[in-house]
């Protein structure tokens, strides 16, 4: 009977015939601290090598460190290093590195120090781009097939990109100039893409009707006039550059027959408001003039008399 603990662990790789009874263990834990001794049972003999012990410690493997940490350009070269960290039981690591970013030249090297513990190092070259932004990149160390790592995330900074779109009827269109009608509102939208987040402003020449600090910023033309029919500018700036983009708009007013025709609706309006209050006006004349007509006659007859 053994130990739950150690089936699959702990496994003998010498040849006991011939006289080697060495064992191993795989996937060390902390369990398995302790002092060790050699025991034969065989038959009748049985016996315990007691004198002889072996001590075993189990220690957490260090994590490598990677440097720098801080903020990398893009198009910019940089050379970052992995550290790896002696092992307690003097073992040295070998250093690899994964991650999706383009490493363009590696060095490995070794530092021993005064009491002999030997530093595995390993310098990489690598030119970030705005792609890499919030990529993983992982150093690995392995000591004698046990392995440890630590991971950081690449702060790409970058200058600002700028897309207009414009919301219409049909969805959300990318346009460079759009046509609206006199009196409509129209929405011109800037979407920047930057690290860090870059100051956008609307302006009209020298204008400059809005400004924040965002990644959107839209300008609504609310009620529009012909004198609105210019280009606008979409500007964004970072400490790495700006950029602009612009949008022409054109202010269509309504077509002339169109106005005519609405003039003429007013007019034909009025007349027939006119009209009715004619025809409501003549009965009440000719009532008033057939009563004045009696009363006349009537006096008359009282003359007479």
């Amino acid at each position: 009977m053994v130990s739950e603990g150690t089936k699959g662990r702990f496994t003998l790789t010498g040849k006991v015939q011939e006289g080697d009874c060495s064992f191993s263990i795989s996937n060390a834990q902390p369990a398995d601290q302790g002092i060790y001794e050699f025991r034969i049972e065989n038959g009748d003999t049985k016996y315990s090598y007691s004198w002889n012990k072996l001590s075993v410690s189990v220690t957490d493997l260090p994590e490598p460190t990677i440097s720098p940490v801080g903020e990398l350009i893009a198009g910019k070269p940089i050379t970052l290093t992995c550290t790896a960290h002696p092992a307690p039981q003097g073992c040295k690591g070998n250093i690899t590195w994964g991650g999706r970013i383009n490493i363009e030249n590696i060095s490995n090297y070794e530092r021993e120090d005064q009491a002999g513990k030997v530093t595995s190092i390993s310098d990489i070259t690598v030119t970030p781009s705005q792609r890499e932004h919030n990529s993983p990149l992982t150093c690995t160390v392995t000591y004698s097939g046990v392995s440890t790592n630590s991971s950081i995330t690449l702060d790409v900074q970058y200058p600002p990109s700028v897309t207009i779109t414009v919301p219409g009827h049909n969805g959300t269109y990318e346009n460079k100039s759009v046509a609206v009608i006199e009196g409509d509102t129209k929405l011109l939208r800037c979407e920047v893409n930057s690290n860090p987040v870059a100051e956008i402003s609307w302006s009209r020449g020298d204008e400059i009707f809005i400004r924040t600090s965002q990644k959107r910023l839209i300008l609504a033309l609310e009620n529009v006039s012909v004198a609105d029919g210019v280009t606008y500018t979409c500007l964004a700036r970072n400490t790495h550059g700006s950029v602009s983009g612009t949008v022409s708009v054109t202010v269509e007013s309504l077509p002339h027959d169109k106005k005519t025709n609405h003039l003429i609706i007013l007019m034909i309006r009025g007349l027939s408001i006119l009209a009715l209050s004619g025809i409501i006006a003549v009965p009440a004349v000719l009532v008033m003039r057939y009563r004045e007509k009696r009363r006349q006659r009537q006096a008359e007859g009282n003359l007479t008399e």
